[in-house]
């Protein structure tokens, strides 16, 4: 997502502007031309070539009100916009705890994309909601019932599932996790390098597994659940004429290319008799673990590979069942492994696929699908 960031310093100049309407902030006439012409490269890029063709002949319509639904807050001091009409208006469900939400920079990016003097529709009436760990059925249903939108964009994903193991790694698991290692073998002396590419091939291990065992875990996930809530926006909006416009996610780069060979796993530390052994590979990472400051990542891949190659007592949302039965043989196969994985992710991105939801992706400076694009219901294909 592009961002501009309006951060300078002004020249002197009497003809000074405000940067919106509702602002408290002015800047130089000839500076505010130069900044809205920054998302142009962008808008080229995509081929929107008669934008400003089509602000000179806009009429209004239905879809002049957008509903914007992000994960953090942003503040309208900074729009762009010399619409004596402009509009911003941020919707609370729940005053006392939407009012604490944390400013970042994309609901910014995504409100000057949309609306401002800077967006496809400068005419646009924004209203803007934080996901304030609530439903987001909720905040459609808002926006709609309350004040007539129909169009919707939202920034928003279900968690994947490395992810939800991350998030829980300080307080569901034992306290032991935090905790060294017994009778582990110590590691000659690590060099930077070699400390960089044994955390990266842990790394990429231990998300491997998650996805290769996702269909075994699925239920302790809960992934039912995702498919559900985005069936139930989807046919909200179906049954209301409501467009609503979803961003596909980052998580096409969760799986990279690296996880569908063995490069990765073809570490010397690894190795057992020039063969990728299980036990060379949980006994050096426990001793890396000993001898590596203990970060969250670095508990996260101890909760995985130690339930996977050892069964421990970690457990996921209290169920034991966790990683239990990893098969080990099966996943160092190249072939099977880049195959499960593959099936495992566009499944994970299906659940929030809906035929009443429009699901957006990108493409990169070459016009090719970037990790932020999504895959299409019937062929698993990039959609761009």
């Amino acid at each position: 997502m592009p961002m501009i960031m309006v951060a300078t310093s002004l020249p002197n100049n009497d003809n000074e502007i405000k940067l919106n309407a509702n602002s408290s902030e002015t800047i130089s006439k000839a500076l505010y031309n130069k900044l809205i012409k920054l998302y142009k490269p962008y808008y080229d890029k995509l081929g929107i070539w008669d934008r400003d063709d089509t602000h000179q002949n806009y009429e209004s319509n239905k879809y002049d009100k957008v509903g914007i639904i992000e994960l953090h807050d942003t503040t309208e001091d900074y729009f762009l916009s010399q619409n004596k009409n402009f509009h911003f208006k941020k919707i609370l469900l729940d005053k006392a705890k939407d009012s604490n939400i944390a400013i970042d920079d994309h609901g910014y990016a995504v409100c000057s994309l949309i609306g401002t003097d800077t967006g496809i529709n400068p005419n646009a009436l924004l209203y803007y909601s934080s996901l304030n760990n609530a439903n987001i059925i909720d905040y459609i249903k808002n926006f709609y019932e309350k004040y007539d939108i129909k169009l919707i964009n939202m920034s928003l994903g279900p968690t994947n599932p490395y992810d939800l193991i991350y998030n829980i790694s300080n307080s569901s698991y034992s306290k032991n996790i935090f905790t060294k290692y017994k009778n582990s073998t110590v590691m000659n002396s690590l060099s930077t390098s070699d400390k960089k590419r044994l955390k990266h091939s842990y790394l990429l291990l231990a998300k491997a597994i998650v996805y290769f065992t996702l269909f075994e875990n699925e239920q302790i996930y809960n992934l039912s659940s995702i498919k559900k809530n985005y069936s139930e926006i989807g046919k909200y909006a179906q049954k209301n004429n409501i467009k609503i416009i979803q961003s596909s996610g980052n998580d096409n780069n969760e799986i990279t290319n690296e996880m569908g060979n063995n490069e990765f796993l073809n570490q010397p530390e690894f190795m057992e008799n020039g063969i990728i052994s299980k036990d060379k590979i949980y006994s050096s990472f426990q001793s890396f673990f000993n001898q590596t400051p203990n970060t969250r990542m670095l508990r996260t891949i101890r909760a995985i590979l130690d339930k996977a190659f050892n069964n421990n007592n970690w457990i996921y949302d209290f169920d034991n069942n966790w990683i239990s039965d990893f098969d080990f043989p099966s996943f160092i196969d190249p072939k099977t492994r880049k195959e499960k994985l593959f099936k495992a992710l566009s499944y994970w991105q299906s659940l929030h696929y809906h035929d009443g939801i429009i699901s957006v992706g990108s493409v990169n400076w070459s016009n090719i699908a970037s990790p932020f694009s999504s895959f299409t219901k019937k062929i698993r294909a990039h959609t761009l």
